[in-house]
């Protein structure tokens, strides 16, 4: 193979099936190196399985330096068996990037030996989901990674006092995701006074109390570049954010339950923050539905959504002209088997004389449908050609 050796790193690295990748690193020495890179660039220790993750990085210590992404299952029964064997497990590793810490809701015994790991590693991201932490862990937390996410995580909602935390740690904090985590998101909220001086992407999930998602979107108004909220129906409360000025502001994200679309604090939200008063550097608008059944079924008349008019308007007269891509998340799976002849407003179509209760079996029809609907609500953004739509096929975890 007469090829550049920085030519072969770049057509491998291009390849996403393992089987492929595995037959490339048995070819000859010069794949070997590339393929089993691509192979190992990311690496999950399952729950059970940890012992032999960490035998085999220890026999093959050149796969160990290829790893930049690791996801760890913890889990109580295994730590209380063999507490240093997730520090060791980690203290293989020189070049990890990104980790993520999967529990199982519970506060980890142990967990200051692997905070200890993971603070000589110097990552860029860390996202931790489902997890108890205590205050000591706490504050180690919020200085491991400029990436920070939390999901699902409860720490202390009481006791808790600013001086206890290092809060200097938050300005460095460049991107900051809280998922179902309320009691964080409070910490957080609580903990500056002068803002999050380096936070430009802010993701954040609605629950019954927005109020500290709002400040700490306040906190950071200056620098925000991109910001991602989750909404689910009957856990938003009825407030909206204070008037913003979100200068910096390029990218919004709206992951919302297809069946809960017609919210009127969505509608709220979509005129607050898409405004060319609040957001003038605006380029970008995701909205992306999650729909509740499968097979995906497009609501009866779609483009009668009051809230698409407004959208229409306030993108379509927006100086910077963004762009909005509507996405339909078919990887849920969550989402429940669908029944025929059920009087759901989602799992409708308006081609039957029985719309209200028909229900096809295709949901390459079915999106094309959706998108019909859209592009009637919105004619405006559908003239202008800043209108894109999506299906998500496959679940994105970073």
């Amino acid at each position: 193979m007469d090829l550049p050796i920085e030519l072969v790193y770049v057509i491998v690295d291009r390849i996403e099936d393992n089987d492929t990748l595995k037959a490339c690193a048995l070819v000859c020495w010069r794949l070997r190196q590339p393929a089993q890179g691509a192979l190992f660039k990311s690496f999950t220790a399952r729950n059970g399985e940890i012992a032999k993750a960490d035998d085999f990085l220890a026999q093959s210590p050149h796969i160990a330096a290829y790893i930049a992404s690791m996801t760890i299952e913890l889990s109580n029964s295994g730590l209380d068996k063999s507490p240093e064997l997730y520090p060791r497990l980690l203290s293989r590793l020189g070049g990890l990037r990104r980790c993520a810490l999967v529990g199982d809701d519970r506060l980890l015994p142990g967990s200051s030996a692997i905070l200890s790991q993971l603070e000589r590693l110097k990552l860029y991201e860390l996202r931790l989901e489902k997890l108890a932490l205590d205050l000591p862990g706490l504050r180690r937390v919020i200085a491991l990674a400029p990436s920070l996410s939390f999901v699902e995580v409860s720490v202390p909602s009481r006791g808790i006092e600013i001086s206890d935390l290092n809060e200097d740690a938050l300005v460095g904090i460049e991107r900051l995701g809280v998922y179902e985590s309320p009691c964080v998101c409070g910490v957080l909220a609580r903990l500056t006074s002068t803002g999050f001086h380096s936070l430009e992407h802010f993701m954040f999930s609605v629950t019954s109390d927005a109020e500290p998602a709002f400040a700490i979107l306040a906190k950071s108004a200056e620098r925000l570049r991109s910001l991602a909220l989750a909404y689910k129906q009957g856990k938003a409360n009825n407030s909206t954010p204070a008037i913003l000025y979100l200068p910096a502001l390029k990218r919004v994200t709206f992951t919302v339950p297809l069946h809960s679309r017609s919210s009127s604090w969505l509608s709220s939200m979509y005129s607050t923050l898409l405004s060319h008063t609040t957001a003038p550097s605006l380029t970008s608008v995701r909205i992306t539905y999650i729909p509740q059944y499968t097979p995906f079924c497009c609501p009866a008349y779609l483009h009668w959504d009051y809230f698409l008019p407004i959208l229409d308007g306030t993108l379509s007269s927006h100086p910077a002209r963004p762009h909005l891509c509507w996405a339909l998340d078919l990887a849920d799976k969550n989402r429940a088997p669908i029944q025929r002849w059920r009087p759901d407003a989602e799992t409708t179509t308006f081609d039957s004389p029985h719309a209200a209760f028909f229900v096809p079996a295709n949901e390459e029809r079915s999106f094309a449908a959706f998108v019909n609907g859209v592009k009637s609500g919105m004619p405006a953004m559908a003239t202008h050609g800043r209108l894109d739509f999506e299906k998500i096929l496959t679940k994105q975890y970073w």
